[in-house]
């Protein structure tokens, strides 16, 4: 699995109650659906690092984003990123092996 987030960060359900409640006036079902992907997401983390404790899965995840946004495009954090990624590989290798 390759999460985009650190691996113990879970999602804040606050942080999408004002968009949800905006388009839920215009999209019902896309306003109802945004305001359950914090929880979707959470319970979906909490099933794959059980999986990674059962050694069924291997988790790929940065140890930490820093300041980077969704778009951000600051090349010093994006190399950041990268180099974390390149570090993983030898886990996944590793699991692979088993």
């Amino acid at each position: 699995m390759i999460l985009t987030r650190p691996k113990e960060e879970k999602r804040n359900p606050k942080k999408d109650n004002l968009t949800s409640k905006f388009l839920r006036k215009t999209y019902r079902n896309s306003g109802n659906s945004l305001s359950q992907r914090a929880y979707v997401y959470n319970e979906s983390l909490e099933r794959i690092q059980e999986m990674e404790k059962e050694n069924k899965v291997c988790i790929l995840a940065p140890d930490t984003i820093g300041n980077m946004k969704t778009l951000t495009m600051d090349e010093n954090c994006l190399e950041d990123l990268y180099q974390q990624g390149q570090k993983q590989i030898q886990k996944l290798m590793k699991f692979m092996q088993q």
